[in-house]
């Protein structure tokens, strides 16, 4: 499978919420389309322009954390017996075609100086409408100058020169499955990235009975247990959490020193002003409400048995 594509399951749709035309208008400064692979000098571009990101690497070093060259000649003999350059190949061709990405021996190369980068990368695995990361990732940095944001439908070659400028990274919910974020995470490792992690949820394992799908009765609980014990593990890889809660920063506050509490917050596009609300009101023709409340997936579905009584009930007042 290509780095680029993830598994999607059919049975579990992300929660989607629309832009408003406010920030439509401004995410084009945001890393979102895609482009073409590359052609020769293109990709020759993209090499020298990630060595003039990171002068303080050499060229073949730069190759080398782009993809693990002799197993990819190895699982692909037409490259080989072509006696073209792996590196080339993944990039212009072999990425496109979908051909397994080899990830390169990470354990085998020396750790660099300390990243000289001014940008703040944000990264999850998902789609970019998916509502955890609007809240967690593209709401919150959306006026950052200095912030790039990257998701599953950014092309490698973009994503890679986005990192390669960073000096830090902030995962969305890391997940162990996801190829790109082990991926990138190694990345940052190996370029001395600072590694920050964001979780607007309890995603170790003994909190499993307080997941939301588990409460509304539609997991799979031994599976998803087992996918909690290894996406824990990957805490012990951050140097900051970025969390949405007081009650998460005390329950996390063992694995990291570095705990920022972020609450998930709507963009001002979403809401009118005072004055038009005193305003709106003075000219109201009723006295009804609107109620509206906001929820996620199915998984929401006992949050939403809960409330629906008294939203019931105020709506019959």
């Amino acid at each position: 499978m290509s780095i680029i594509s993830s598994k999607v399951s059919p049975n579990k749709k992300p929660a989607v919420l629309a832009y408003p035309k406010g920030i439509m208008v401004r995410m084009g400064s945001i890393v979102l389309k895609k482009q073409e692979a590359p052609k020769e000098s293109e990709y020759d571009t993209f090499l020298s322009d990630l060595v003039a990101l990171r002068p303080d690497l050499s060229f073949e070093f730069i190759k080398n954390i782009l993809l693990n060259q002799r197993l990819y000649l190895e699982l692909y003999q037409d490259v080989k017996q072509a006696g073209l350059c792996p590196v080339y190949h993944y990039y212009t061709y072999g990425n496109k075609e979908k051909r397994e990405f080899c990830s390169p021996n990470f354990r085998a190369l020396k750790k660099t100086t300390l990243a000289t980068g001014t940008q703040k990368i944000i990264f999850f695995d998902t789609l970019k409408s998916n509502a955890s990361f609007l809240y967690r990732g593209f709401f919150p940095e959306i006026r950052n100058k200095d912030a790039q944001i990257i998701h599953q439908e950014t092309e490698l070659v973009v994503a890679l020169k986005a990192i390669f400028s960073a000096n830090e990274m902030v995962f969305i919910r890391p997940s162990i499955n996801s190829k790109r974020t082990k991926y990138f995470m190694n990345l940052c490792k190996v370029l001395n990235i600072k590694i920050s992690m964001n979780f607007d949820d309890l995603l170790t394992p003994e909190f499993i009975l307080e997941k939301g799908a588990v409460r509304s009765g539609i997991a799979n609980i031994p599976s998803m247990k087992n996918n909690l014990v290894k996406d824990s593990a990957m805490l012990l890889g951050a140097e900051k959490l970025i969390l949405s809660t007081k009650k998460l920063g005390d329950k996390f506050s063992k694995f990291v020193d570095e705990i920022i509490i972020e609450n998930n917050k709507l963009p001002i596009e979403y809401f009118i002003s005072k004055n038009q609300l005193i305003q709106k009101y003075k000219e109201k023709t009723s006295d009804k409400i609107n109620l509206l409340y906001l929820s996620g997936s199915k998984t929401h579905l006992k949050d939403y048995t809960i409330i629906s009584g008294c939203l019931i009930k105020l709506a019959m007042e």
